[in-house]
């Protein structure tokens, strides 16, 4: 089955207009839903779909009065030109973005989301056409090991419910019954905690499906038995059952703003005010946006907690051998000089990189600089970037516990916006 997205980009991002299209062999069905779609000139883009590499989910997106397509799992990008589809992704990865969710933010094309053959996750991407490439965002308080398909755009953040944490590394594979919400303008990740007033439907979410609708201000999450309805305004989430919103087998739904039509294989074309459904749903869950606990951050925590006491413990030993051995070496030896013992602490403590970055308060580097004060000029470009993006995350990650903010910042090269350079600011 061959999935077939348009979203209409919107200048904060929300998609107001999306469809889904799911082709078929009955031409009388095809025929009659062309008709709803003349707007999107749709029958020439899936007819030369056929040039992407036959993908089992393909979001098309209108941008600029253009249209972008999303591959799922390559990262492949392609832009329609002249009645053709041309690949502007220069690089070749495959696999660590399966069912990311493609959303436009101040018009540019990003990712969210993943799910990975080692572990799902929740990083961001911003597609750098100029550049051909991918480039990661660095978000705060970022839930790991996470993903859904229940993910929807709000006026300045993404909202993500009901997901699965998941990392093959450590027999990690749990449900995730709350949900999270990505502030857009703050880069800043927030938990969604759901009140269930009756535990009996909070077993409605053991019959949820992959199923998910997103509207201006609703979201649509499919179950067995019917609708989980989630109102953005409020956080409030309903139930409304199969008898009041019935989509089985569809030929396509679209949305836009808050009113959904649809077409079930072999039915006639159905519409709905989305807004109309709460007079006829129940109320099952109110949400609450609160910060994210670092114990529920980082779901290796403890690990890694085990890990850095191991390794300090190793410290500790050293030190104290090396302690012993200068003071016997001292009553036959002269006293060794002070700043010897900081460089060998120094390097027990393996900071040698912070240290040095430290010194470098007021430079600006290009790439390239960057990448040999790092030593990772020798990787592959795509290894030396996503390294490099971890590495300056790490940075500004101990700046913060320091200083109280970040020190290193990317921006473009005013001489050619095409590139970027990274400034180094310790006393702002």
């Amino acid at each position: 089955m061959l999935c077939i997205f348009l979203m209409l980009g919107a200048e904060l991002s929300a998609q107001h207009t999306r469809v889904v299209i799911f082709p078929n062999q009955d031409s009388l069905e095809w025929a009659e839903s062309k008709q709803v779609f003349t707007a999107f000139d749709l029958p020439l883009l899936i007819q030369n779909l056929s040039q992407i590499n036959t993908p089992s989910k393909v979001e098309v997106i209108q941008s600029n009065d253009s249209y972008l397509a999303w591959e799922d799992c390559n990262l492949n990008v392609y832009r329609w030109e002249n009645g053709n589809w041309s690949n502007t992704y220069k690089y070749n990865n495959y696999g660590y973005f399966c069912d990311g969710y493609p959303l436009f933010w101040k018009d540019q094309l990003h990712l969210l989301g993943g799910n990975g053959l080692v572990n799902y996750h929740t990083d961001l991407l911003i597609f750098e056409e100029p550049l051909g490439s991918w480039e990661f965002v660095s978000t705060k308080f970022q839930p790991l090991d996470y993903n859904t398909p229940f993910v929807g755009m709000g006026e300045k953040g993404a909202f993500s419910f009901f997901g699965k944490k998941f990392n093959l590394r450590n027999g990690l594979e749990a449900s995730w019954e709350g949900g999270y919400y990505l502030d857009l303008t703050s880069l800043t990740w927030f938990e969604i905690k759901l009140t269930w007033p009756n535990s009996i439907d909070q077993k409605l979410l053991s019959t949820l499906q992959a199923t998910s609708i997103d509207l201006k201000d609703f979201q649509l999450m499919q179950l067995s038995e019917g609708w989980f309805v989630f109102q953005k305004s409020d956080y409030k989430l309903f139930h409304v059952s199969n008898q009041v919103l019935k989509i089985e087998d569809p030929v396509f739904w679209l949305s836009e703003d808050n009113h959904l039509t649809w077409k079930n294989r072999g039915q006639p074309i159905n519409q709905i005010q989305v807004s109309d459904l709460l007079s006829q749903a129940v109320l099952v869950a109110e949400g609450e946006i609160i910060p994210v606990k670092s114990e529920k951050v980082r779901t290796l925590q403890v690990q890694n907690i085990l890990i850095a006491l191991f390794f300090l413990g190793l410290v500790i030993i050293l030190v104290m051998r090396l302690y012993k051995k200068r003071k016997i070496a001292s009553t036959s030896k002269p006293a060794v000089e002070e700043e010897e013992v900081v460089m060998e602490e120094e390097q027990l403590e393996g900071d040698s990189f912070w240290k040095r970055i430290l010194k470098m308060d007021g430079q600006i580097l290009s790439t390239a600089q960057l990448d040999e004060f790092l030593v990772i000029q020798s990787l592959t470009p795509e290894n030396r970037k996503a390294k490099r993006s971890r590495m300056i995350k790490a940075f500004n990650e101990r700046a913060e516990s320091e200083f109280g903010r970040e020190i290193i910042f990317r921006e473009r090269d005013p001489e050619d916006k095409r590139f970027f350079r990274f400034r180094i600011d310790i006393k702002k």
